[in-house]
């Protein structure tokens, strides 16, 4: 076994029993909430009686002239499109399916027994709810089979509509207790009364756990994304009304050596839509049966109190007064306190998810190769410096202490095969061009911008290992910052207030990309990683007469190279975003439209020399870039007459001060671009 003795492997250890018929047919029992109602749930019932759904209908007639009964039969309608149809037979039959299908794609699933312990004994106190990372399509597949193995309570999943309309594998789902949610309903109110009632009535009834992804959908960048506020809302509601005692969230970090789904995400970084779900996609997908996809962990997290975290910040008594449907209406409740308190509860969770991810040596391999460190001997220095930085971390590295480290970046070249390729003599790694077909991408503006095969390819390749490396930003991101922000890579030193102020700053302008702790502050994050970083021989504080200095040591100048390259590429992007609004974009513009056109001239930018990374090619983090440029102020927004957000104009002085600050710490200090003439981008020299 490579990992630590809390893991074990859950698909043959002998702590599961061996997977196969024997798992459809086992003894499965479940601690359950103690207050749980005992009889068979009549959920789809409660919930059209219930005064929230009945005050929808009634108001839905007075506002829409509509007839009462057609209502009620639309109702029911969307009732029966939501629920789950949960059966104990269909989890079997799916346990023993996905057996199979797991072993066929991985060499290993871990789970850390002291989790299921804690959940276990947490699932009899009060409503559990669980919040898996989300990567992959496998992520709740894979939850359920895990929780049905190890005897957790098998929970009631919240699932988007993909697989709603492929025939027999919607009952499936159904039968293993995924009740459907539509993918936006923000403004039909009907439904969103009729969908919160659900899940409100699951709280209360509280037989078996809900699970929802609070990134809302699957992480195409394999960093997590910031959390959709709207389930957690619905949730918590239930406890400030004092339906419940109190719920239970369990965060769940799965981390995969790789996914299946690795290509689509390429595709749809670079601006191709993934292709519809059906039955005939899912029967040509076999094919992946047939492919290596490594280790798998999955690590239950610390169950956390909603009424320990809340305590303070929210006063219960206000929502004691008035039936919950009226809740908007009512004078008392402090709704932005409410909802400030539901985002920092959610991004607290999405970290705690982020904090028991497992690296796996293949990030930390991408990411040298993307700084174009290529010779084995220097991948092994560099495995072994990051493997041993990850540790002071407290993070779990596969296979660092159980495997000679060549073996580990063989492993990982193979897992990154699609591009990267070992020379006969195993001394050096080579980048190759992603060779898929990709005619779609060929024909979109962006291949057309690329104009060769070659240069698509090779584009596609630095993008593929970038959602490797991002693997790695959610641990490295507090140390590469500090880093970036100090420019400890040079011989001078910086005071501790000042390296302190560029990192908040620097932080600012990179919160849409990454998801950080909200209980910490900078000055804490700081201090912490700048330990670690003393103790990995990277940096020494210097004490003056009056103030601290940091400087760096000339001892670990690999892994102090490596940290400030790591965010290089998102300074690099953002600077670029900035540049086009300055000097390229034309007012109005549509925010819908914005990224496109960006990446457009992030090709060009490519073509000329003037980027190193392929990161602006990467629609998300394009889109990040224009959110900071919004949160910035740089950008003059309005609603334009289709209700889309447009941009009509900017800040001259807020967005100049902006690309000259990420411009001093990304080596572009003296570059400024004009816009395109026939075309091409010209340089000029800032003055």
């Amino acid at each position: 076994m490579e990992c630590s003795s809390d893991y074990f492997n859950c698909m043959a250890d002998s702590y599961v029993g061996k997977p196969g018929l024997n798992w459809g047919f086992k003894d499965y029992h479940a601690e359950s909430y103690m207050f749980a109602k005992t009889e068979e749930s009549k959920i789809k019932e409660n919930v059209l009686a219930s005064e929230r759904v009945l005050y929808a209908i009634e108001k839905a007639c007075l506002d829409n002239s509509s007839d009462r009964k057609k209502l009620e039969k639309r109702a029911r309608e969307i009732v029966d499109e939501i629920a789950h149809t949960f059966s104990l037979k269909t989890i079997r039959f799916m346990s023993f399916m996905l057996s199979k299908i797991v072993n066929k794609l991985f060499r290993n699933v871990y789970v850390n027994r002291s989790g299921i312990e804690k959940l276990s004994h947490a699932a009899k106190f009060a409503p559990l709810v669980f919040v898996p990372s989300h990567n992959s399509y496998f992520d709740f597949l894979l939850t359920s089979l895990v929780c049905f193995a190890v005897n957790l309570p098998l929970p009631a999943i919240a699932s988007g509509q993909d697989f709603l309309h492929i025939a027999v594998v919607n009952r499936l789902l159904r039968g293993s207790g995924a009740f459907f949610l539509r993918r936006s309903f923000a403004t039909d109110h009907f439904y969103k009364s009729i969908f919160t009632e659900y899940v409100q009535q699951l709280v209360k009834d509280g037989r078996m756990p809900i699970e929802f992804f609070l990134e809302g959908t699957r992480s195409r960048s394999g960093k997590s994304l910031h959390a959709k506020k709207g389930m957690m809302s619905m949730i918590t509601e239930m406890f400030f009304l004092g339906y419940v005692p109190d719920i239970l969230f369990c965060p769940i970090s799965i981390s995969y050596e790789c996914i299946t789904e690795e290509s689509l995400y390429l595709f749809e970084l670079l601006g191709i839509p993934k292709p519809k779900e059906s039955l005939s996609g899912l029967v040509k997908a076999r094919k992946v049966l047939s492919v290596d996809y490594g280790t798998a962990y999955l690590h239950f997290g610390d169950v956390f109190s909603l009424k320990e975290f809340c305590s303070g910040s929210i006063n219960r008594a206000e929502y004691a007064l008035f039936p919950r449907h009226h809740a908007d209406l009512h004078p008392l409740v402090n709704r932005k306190q409410e909802k400030q308190f539901v985002g920092t509860f959610s991004e607290f969770l999405v970290n705690q998810q982020q904090l028991n991810m497992a690296i796996f040596p293949r990030a930390i391999v991408a990411a040298g190769v993307l700084q174009s460190i290529d010779n084995l001997d220097d991948l092994q220095i560099l495995v072994t410096s990051v493997g041993g930085l990850l540790k002071h971390f407290k993070k779990h590295v596969h296979g660092i202490n159980n495997r000679r480290t060549q073996v580990l970046i063989e492993e990982a070249v193979h897992f990154c095969s699609p591009v990267l390729k070992l020379d006969d003599a195993k001394r050096k790694v080579a980048v190759l061009p992603y060779d898929v077909s990709f005619t779609e991408l060929k024909r979109t503006a962006l291949g057309q911008a690329l104009e060769t095969t070659d240069k698509l390819r090779n584009t596609m390749s630095n993008v593929y290992l970038s959602l490797q490396r991002n693997k790695l930003m959610h641990i490295l991101l507090v140390p590469s910052c500090i880093v970036t922000a100090g420019r400890l890579g040079t011989e001078e030193k910086i005071e501790f207030s000042k390296l302190l102020k560029n990192y908040s700053l620097l932080q600012k302008i990179l919160r849409p990309e990454f998801v950080r702790d909200p209980t910490t502050n900078d000055k804490n994050e700081v201090q912490y990683s700048l330990d670690i970083l003393k103790r990995v021989s990277c940096v020494e504080t210097v004490i003056g007469k009056e103030m601290v200095y940091v400087t760096s040591c000339s001892s670990n100048k690999v892994l102090l190279t490596f940290l400030g390259g790591l965010v290089q590429p998102f300074i690099e992007t953002y600077w670029l975003a900035g540049q086009y609004m300055l000097t390229a974009a034309k007012y109005p513009c549509e925010i819908s439209t914005l990224a496109s056109e960006i990446q457009l001239y992030a090709a060009s930018s490519l073509h000329l020399g003037i980027l190193r990374s392929c990161e602006a090619m990467s629609l998300l983090t394009l889109k990040n870039a224009i959110t900071s440029l919004m949160d910035a102020g740089c950008l003059i927004m309005a609603n334009s007459s289709r209700h889309n957000t447009r941009v009509n104009g900017i800040n001259h002085e807020k967005l100049h001060t902006y690309i000259s600050f990420l411009a001093g710490f990304c080596d572009l200090s003296n570059v400024w671009l004009s816009p395109p003439e026939n075309g091409c981008i010209r340089i000029k020299a800032r003055l």
